[in-house]
């Protein structure tokens, strides 16, 4: 098992442990996302989990879907994002 994979099933088995897929709206997550796009000055902003399928969000604002596939562009972060397991990465000016 290469890096890659096993490092992908570790994060896996982390959402996994969490329970939080499919889960209802929460209060604090709308929050959160409220605020981002607030700070950002963006009509749009999202909190989303990517399983092995699907970009699931947790909690959305200007966004009509609530789930999309992985392996979609709408996968890959558009912004900044906050992982649990990996450290912030700097903005470029």
């Amino acid at each position: 098992m290469d890096a890659v994979t096993a490092s992908e099933q570790e994060r896996l088995a982390a959402l996994y442990g969490y329970q939080i897929l499919d889960t209802p709206a929460e209060r604090d997550f709308d929050d959160i996302t409220a605020l981002a796009a607030q700070l950002c000055d963006t009509p749009k902003a999202a909190i989303s989990l990517v399983d092995s399928d699907l970009q699931w969000f947790k909690s959305r604002l200007g966004l009509d879907a609530c789930e999309t596939v992985s392996t979609s562009s709408a996968a890959e972060p558009a912004m900044p994002c906050i992982r649990p397991t990996s450290s912030v990465r700097q903005r470029k000016p």
